[in-house]
């Protein structure tokens, strides 16, 4: 090989402001690792995020979670390998609640309303037919 390392690249995205990135990255030497043989083990240090976070100059991590994304460089490699969420330690994503109790109070009440409204709508038809002069009598008459 004409270069022997890969240099792995993780893009930490803002919220905050989207143009902001924080790039991390790690240059791998061994060629087990560069031509597959061997996994590698790569440390991140997120400590630059969180002071960045905390000083009000980001949000890189919301409710818990780090947004990357993943690249490797080399002689003759350009990937985007891939991306995703690093989570806190003790994340637990959200329960999605599919019926939110606000709106199930709000649709019953929308139900309660339009069954209000057919009831009196079948009554009221009821008692006017009833009052109503049959055409047979009219015509008879």
């Amino acid at each position: 090989m004409k270069d022997d390392h890969l240099i792995v690249q993780f893009d930490f995205r803002d919220f905050k402001y989207l143009s902001n990135v924080m790039k991390t990255q790690v240059t791998i030497r061994d060629p087990e690792v560069i031509v597959g043989l061997k996994n590698a083990s790569i440390e991140l240090d997120f400590k630059a995020l969180v002071e960045s976070d905390e000083a009000g100059l980001s949000r890189f991590i919301n409710g818990g979670r780090v947004y990357f994304e993943a690249n490797v460089f080399g002689y003759q490699t350009s990937s985007f390998t891939t991306k995703g969420f690093f989570d806190q330690l003790g994340y637990v994503e959200p329960i999605k609640e599919y019926f939110n109790p606000q709106k199930l109070e709000s649709l019953k009440k929308v139900f309660a309303v339009a069954f209000a409204y057919l009831v009196f709508r079948v009554l009221w038809r009821s008692c006017c037919r009833s009052n109503r002069p049959s055409e047979s009598k009219i015509k008879t008459e």
